[in-house]
């Protein structure tokens, strides 16, 4: 016969069972709230087009670090609130921003400082040439929105970029390395056929379309086919540069390489600055001098602003109205 568990001994036990069942959910929600804490962030941010690299993956750019400056210039605040002067260390400051002059004569300042790592764009607006490029974060929206439009009007995505750094891109036939590219504001471009071949981009049918409108975007072709005793570089088609806008847009109406508007520039002043409209934005644009070692600018109260060295003698103020 059979003894018979009393009333007591299953209240017990199941007063047991429960709450080792409830000790092991709160185990087991520690564990998870735990793992989700410590979880690593991801490796990349999508967005619209490029991939930011929150690691700092230097991959083959062993010198690429992460970047200080906030935007496209050495200088970019939206609103001075009432200062009108702001104090520059030359030799921190000179040779920055996107209108920095760097050629045979005058050498980089910076190397690889703010740069992302470029992906294709999920819509595939244009290629690239393999999956280490980088590309200052500054000017890849400004990239994407020229190869949209491009594709829009043209009805083609053909466009290679490449040769983002000064490190060669071994598998192209056509690649130059510059040494403003260890700035991060400068490209190569080559166009793809339909039988996946690669050709030089010459800037001429279709695809001119880009070297006609790059300065809308705040680009130029860097070594232009006129200004070859200028840049003492031959020409380059393929090689575009950012420097922003209104600047591209006053360049191709002047027909200034970057050496000649630096210079152009100079003759403008913080008292009588150079006066450019584009759509419903006023510009006022001037140069001032540096004063070893470090370099006063008169900036203009409660207005945006963007300062960038010339990289070798002063500063280019631009002030947005």
């Amino acid at each position: 016969m059979k003894n018979k568990k009393s009333p007591l001994w299953n209240r017990t036990s199941k007063t047991i069972i429960i709450g080792i069942s409830i000790m092991i959910l709160i185990m087991l929600s520690y564990s998870l709230r735990k793992f989700t804490l410590q979880k690593e962030p991801s490796d990349y941010i999508e967005i619209i087009g490029y991939c930011k690299d929150t690691s700092r993956e230097k991959s083959d750019i062993s010198e690429v670090e992460s970047s200080s400056v906030p935007d496209d210039s050495l200088v970019n605040i939206e609103n001075n609130q009432g200062k009108n002067t702001i104090t520059l260390i030359n030799s921190e400051s000179l040779g920055k921003g996107s209108l920095a002059v760097i050629n045979n004569q005058y050498a980089p300042d910076v190397f690889y400082e703010g740069l992302c790592k470029l992906k294709p764009p999920l819509e595939q607006k244009y290629y690239i040439s393999n999956s280490q490029l980088f590309i200052s974060e500054n000017i890849i929206t400004h990239l994407d929105d020229m190869m949209t439009d491009y594709n829009l009007t043209t009805e083609k995505n053909n466009i290679v970029i490449y040769n983002t750094t000064d490190i060669s891109d071994e598998n192209l036939l056509y690649s130059t390395n510059y040494s403003e590219s260890k700035a991060g504001y400068s490209f190569d471009i080559a166009i793809k056929s339909s039988y996946d071949d690669i050709i030089e981009y010459d800037g001429l049918d279709t695809e001119g379309w880009i070297s006609e409108n790059c300065c809308n975007y705040g680009f130029i072709i860097r070594y232009p086919e006129d200004k070859t005793d200028k840049t003492e570089v031959e020409y380059s088609p393929y090689h575009f540069r950012y420097v922003g806008i209104p600047h591209a847009l006053i360049m191709k109406k002047e027909n200034l390489c970057l050496e000649e508007y630096s210079e152009f520039i100079k003759k403008y002043s913080y008292e009588n600055p150079l006066v450019y409209k584009s759509g419903d934005k006023e510009y006022n644009i001037y140069y001032t001098a540096s004063t070893s070692p470090e370099t006063e600018i008169k900036i203009p109260e409660n207005k945006e602003y963007e300062i960038s060295g010339n990289n070798y003698d002063g500063y280019i103020i631009t002030c947005v109205k």
